[in-house]
């Protein structure tokens, strides 16, 4: 306790030498406490009264030894100071960068971000309105990029500063109110408005004072001067945008960024004058094309705080029309020409037509129009509503030839001067061998442009008996002896592995042929060849009625043909028919299904194997089999033409319903078949036939225009009635004398009627089917005035006869 009054004293003493009172320390309670038990708050306000007072360590350890206090504890208190010292400057945000924030309006984080922009509202036909408005291209500014050494500081932006080498220390200080930043032992520097780069060097000559390793031609410290979060800037986005107003951006945001919020120019706005406003004068008039068409990156100027953007209505716009490789409405310059206009559309096209330009024109009172050759671009100047059409080549040449047919080197030539038909054909590499001698073409335009044909002796020219001179377009035909003949070919059918038709070859053996068809297959016959051959010569001459000349070749057991009849020379158009061998079949399949012992696929063993034989085969039947049930079903195979014959009757009448089915049921009792094998209802089984044996059915079904269709038990004995009245009996549509049966074996039996009328058999499975009427029409008016008149004719009628009678 002693050594905290002494200290107490000690600090009084030493500020009251300075005639100083100690105002900072009236608020520390130092009683029961030591060095140790004082708070970094409170050391740190010990060392900045030593620092407003200019009191140093040194003073501190003069006047502890001569009051008698401990070295130990003055130790601890010098290390204490230092300690808070460091600490203090190192994050000169301390105490200090509260104070000042506590002064200072909060730092704005929250930037202005754009609203979603109505499609219509944009202006897409005119250039550079995309620019603003694309999805891959936002203009959104960066606010973790350090700024710009042009970058001008303002209030609320925080400054950082580094200091290494012999002495070490970092700062954090905000740009107070007034403009500056406070520096610990230093004082205030005036920042604000100063570029970044001069405030550098002002800071860091300040510093100098109190790090004198930094001055000299050999400094030992060093410092970096850099800025940390900065505080937003609010810009005002006026005149012709799509969305003019007020927006907040980080402090390193340009032009862009807020043209980017903003939309852009709208549909009268400027890309070519955009002005930047800054204290009440144009800082800058912007030119977009420059950056967007030249890429000029000084187009794009930095903002500043309170900035205003303002974009005017545009002077003069173009439409760039046809050949040019950028087209739609450009905004132009006053004074600019047409020249600039075409640099602004991207130049022409490889088709365009430069040797004049078309512009179309409003004078105020009517359009015209105006020709501009190419060497007038730059010195005509474009109007308000100029159209600049550029159009395309013409589809002709200046100085063609082409050359086609038996030429080594058919294709397009250029045409000099005299060029001669003799000296095309050198430059196409000659004639073909196949070329035809005789007679070639020359197509030609006439001075109308009527066509002209022109005919040449191919081996003339040649031969230098006569040439033609060449004009342009011209287009030479010399002939293929190939092209002219009629293409030779021969046909080979029957069980070959490739049949079909092939190119006939001079000199084509029959041996030849069958090799080039792959061989014979299995199936063919080991007994002959037939050749069929057109007739030619003195039999072609007369009139007769044969048609073809046929020679027969004998093919041994092994399918080779023999030494003599293998050398047989064929002649184009021949048709070689290869037989098949009587006896050579491919098995056939039927499927047996439902409740026989062995149910499966069966091949069959002959053409005339019956039902009864492959149920045999099948093991015989289950106990449950319903053999008047049984039911078989056929593949339909329709030939081609029977589908074009279908297709027909579809094209000429659409209301034709054809099935379209791939089977159909046949009819069969099987219960009678095995009763009677062989007999009459055992019929020839064919390939692809499934026989479906069921369970023995328990029901009956009752369908069509009864009160209630249902299925219901089999009751032996019962008629066809019986079951309509356990569906409710008839509808009021019924049509009772067409009722009629189906049987589950795919057969169906009718109603008949004589005197009484007769239903037919019901069996177990069976569906009873009553039909429906057809609906009556309704009775029109004039059906109605129809039958009125009919009946009073009649009564006329009537009442005649009986007067007559009288």
């Amino acid at each position: 306790m002693r050594l905290l009054f002494s200290l107490v004293g000690l600090f009084f003493f030493m500020f009251q030498i300075h005639a100083q009172s100690l105002e900072g320390l009236d608020n520390i309670d130092f009683t029961g406490k030591s060095v140790d038990d004082l708070s970094d708050a409170q050391i740190m306000q010990i060392q900045q009264e030593m620092t407003k007072r200019g009191l140093g360590m040194a003073e501190i350890e003069m006047f502890a030894q001569a009051k008698g206090i401990p070295q130990l504890e003055v130790n601890k208190l010098k290390s204490r100071l230092a300690e808070v010292s460091t600490m203090g400057a190192s994050s000169a945000s301390g105490l200090e960068g509260d104070f000042m924030n506590s002064q200072l309006p909060e730092v704005t984080t929250e930037y202005s971000e754009k609203e979603e922009i109505p499609q219509e509202s944009i202006p897409m036909s005119v250039f550079g309105s995309k620019l603003f408005n694309a999805k891959n291209l936002t203009f959104e500014p960066s606010i973790a990029l350090n700024p710009s050494s042009d970058y001008r500081l303002g209030v609320g932006d925080e400054v950082r500063i580094d200091i290494w080498g012999a002495s070490q220390q970092n700062y954090k200080l905000l740009v107070d109110k007034t403009g500056s930043i406070n520096i610990p032992n230093i004082g205030p520097i005036r920042v604000s408005g100063m570029h970044l780069k001069d405030a550098q060097n002002k800071i860091l000559n300040r510093l100098s004072a109190i790090y004198s390793g930094m001055k000299g031609s050999q400094p030992n410290t060093f410092g970096q001067v850099s800025m940390g979060m900065l505080q937003g800037i609010n810009v005002n986005v006026i005149g012709e945008v799509i969305l003019p107003g007020t927006y907040t951006l980080p402090s390193t945001a340009s032009l862009f960024n807020a043209l980017y919020l903003s939309g852009g120019p709208n549909d009268i706005g400027s890309f070519r004058k955009v002005q930047v406003i800054r204290g009440g004068k144009i800082a800058q008039e912007i030119d977009v094309y420059d950056y967007l068409v030249k890429g000029k990156g000084n187009a794009n100027i930095q903002l500043e705080n309170d900035d205003v953007i303002k974009v005017p209505p545009y002077q003069n716009r173009v439409v760039m029309a046809g050949e040019f490789k950028r087209t739609g409405i450009f905004e132009g310059k006053h004074g600019e020409s047409v020249m600039d206009m075409v640099d602004y559309a991207g130049g022409f096209t490889e088709n365009a037509y430069t040797h004049r330009l078309e512009i179309f024109r409003k004078n105020g009172r009517e359009q015209t129009v105006r020709d501009v050759t190419f060497d007038q671009l730059t010195t005509t100047v474009i109007q308000n509503g100029d159209s600049i059409l550029v159009k395309p080549v013409l589809e002709r040449y200046a100085n063609r030839v082409q050359i086609t047919g038996a030429v080594f080197r058919p294709g397009t030539y250029e045409v000099e001067d005299g060029l001669q038909l003799s000296t095309l054909i050198q430059k196409a590499e000659g004639l073909k061998e196949d070329a035809f001698l005789e007679r070639g073409y020359i197509y030609r335009k006439g001075e109308d442009l009527s066509d002209e044909v022109i005919s040449f002796s191919v081996v003339d020219v040649v031969l230098g008996k006569e040439d033609i001179v060449l004009q342009r377009e011209d287009y030479v035909v010399i002939s293929s002896l190939l092209e002219m003949r009629e293409e030779l070919t021969i046909d080979i059918g029957g069980p070959v592995m490739k049949p079909g038709e092939y190119t006939y070859g001079e000199g084509m053996k029959l041996k030849d042929l069958i090799v080039v068809a792959g061989g014979f297959k299995i199936e063919a016959s080991g007994a002959r060849v037939e050749v069929a051959r057109r007739l030619r010569g003195e039999d072609a001459e007369k009139a007769s009625d044969k048609i073809a000349e046929i020679f027969v070749m004998d093919i041994s057991k092994n399918l080779t043909v023999s030494e003599a009849d293998g050398e047989f020379e064929l002649k184009p158009f021949d048709k070689v028919f290869v037989r098949k061998a009587p006896g050579s079949k491919v098995q056939r399949t039927i499927t047996i299904a439902g409740e026989v012992v062995y149910p499966g696929n069966y091949s069959l063993s002959s053409e005339r194997e019956r039902i009864s034989d492959v149920m045999k085969r099948a093991g015989g039947f289950n106990s449950n089999a319903f053999l008047e049930g049984a039911m078989l079903t056929r593949r339909i195979t329709k030939s081609e033409k029977e589908l074009a014959i279908q297709e027909e009757m579809l094209r000429r009448d659409q209301s034709i319903e054809l099935t379209n089915l791939e089977f159909e049921v046949v009819g069969i009792q099987l219960d009678k078949i095995m009763k009677n094998p062989g007999g009459k209802l055992d019929i020839y089984l064919e390939a692809g036939d499934e026989i479906l044996v069921p369970q023995r059915a328990q029901t009956v079904r009752i369908s069509g225009e009864v009160l209630n269709p249902v299925s219901t038990t089999f009751e032996p004995g019962k008629s066809a009635k019986f079951y309509i009245r356990q569906g409710g009996g008839f509808g009021l549509r019924a049509k009772r004398r067409k009722t009629y049966v189906r049987y589950p074996n795919g057969t169906s039996d009718v109603t008949k009627s004589f005197i009484f009328r007769s239903y037919p058999k019901v069996t177990p499975g069976a569906e009873i089917i009553v039909p429906q009427k057809p609906a009556r029409p309704p009775m029109t008016a004039t059906s109605w005035m129809a039958l009125a008149s009919s009946a009073a004719a009649l009564a006329l009628t009537v009442t005649s006869i009986i007067n007559n009678v009288k």
